[in-house]
């Protein structure tokens, strides 16, 4: 230990991961007879590099580009009584960093969102009452892989289904006080 000399250093690994991303956005909100219309949509460009720190021209990824588009829509139905059914869609795309084990690049993850409901507001309440489904899909996601748990793999899909009952009562109130020699106190609902 002591007086020896030290070898030399071995490089631990590690990489470095640069990725930039652009995301243009459009959407477009109408109301059509009493329906609320809503269309809008995402367009991502990923520049992509990821190189070894020890070896700089050890990389994975150069200059990777990617794009995709997503979409969403919703509708809505303005009841007289309060009452509001709803629909709607939308799509999401994220790129993921890394290598399975056989040193090929994670395809982007990809998602899909549907949700139905209704919602009540009474006129001039401060009650929502709300009633919802959702069904939410994630495709490419990453796992431990079963061959090697120090790498991942892509394997299947994520797939949730949730139902959601929610109830907001926000009562408010007011109290003013003028200061002066008409002194009053209001106090009233809001």
């Amino acid at each position: 230990m002591y007086g020896s000399t030290p070898g030399a250093p071995v490089p631990a690994g590690g990489w470095r991961a640069d990725t930039r991303q652009l995301g243009l956005y459009f959407q477009d909100q109408m109301k059509i007879a009493g329906k609320w219309v809503l269309l809008g949509g995402r367009q991502d460009r990923v520049r992509a590099t990821e190189c070894s720190y020890f070896a700089p021209s050890n990389c994975y990824a150069n200059d990777e580009r990617t794009k995709a588009f997503t979409g969403r829509a919703g509708l809505v139905y303005l009841g007289r009584n309060g009452v509001a059914p709803f629909v709607s869609f939308s799509q999401s795309f994220a790129p993921q960093a890394g290598v399975n084990r056989l040193g090929e690049r994670f395809k982007p993850s990809r998602g899909e969102q549907l949700e139905a409901g209704v919602r009540y507001q009474p006129q001039g309440g401060t009650l929502l009452l709300s009633a919802a489904v959702y069904n939410l899909t994630k495709s490419n996601v990453l796992t431990d892989d079963p061959a090697d748990t120090n790498y991942q793999a892509q394997q299947g899909e994520l797939r949730s289904r949730v139902a959601d009952l929610s109830l907001v009562w926000a009562p408010a109130w007011m109290r003013a006080r003028a200061r002066g020699p008409d002194t009053f106190r209001y106090r009233a609902p809001l």
